[in-house]
C-alpha cells in the first residue's frame, strides 16, 4: 500500500529489472541518480517553505 501511495504523490511508474540482469543495466539506472543528485542537490539548494521547495523541484525536472 505504501508503495502505491509513494507512486501516486510522485507521479511514477515502477520499472523493476528482471532478476538476474545484467550490470551494465543496473549502471545506467544508478548513473542517473547520481547525476540528479550531483546537478540538483549539490549544494544543497535553500528554499524557504515546502511550496516554494515543490515549485522548485518541478522547475528543475522540467527543464533537463
Amino acid at each position: 500500500m505504501f508503495f502505491e501511495e509513494l507512486q501516486s504523490h510522485y507521479l511514477f511508474r515502477e520499472a523493476f529489472l528482471p532478476g538476474g540482469a545484467a550490470a551494465n543495466e543496473k549502471g545506467v539506472v544508478e548513473g542517473v541518480i547520481k547525476y540528479t543528485r550531483l546537478n540538483f542537490f549539490v549544494p544543497v539548494p535553500q528554499v524557504p517553505g515546502s511550496r516554494r521547495a515543490h515549485r522548485w523541484r518541478r522547475q528543475m525536472c522540467r527543464r533537463t
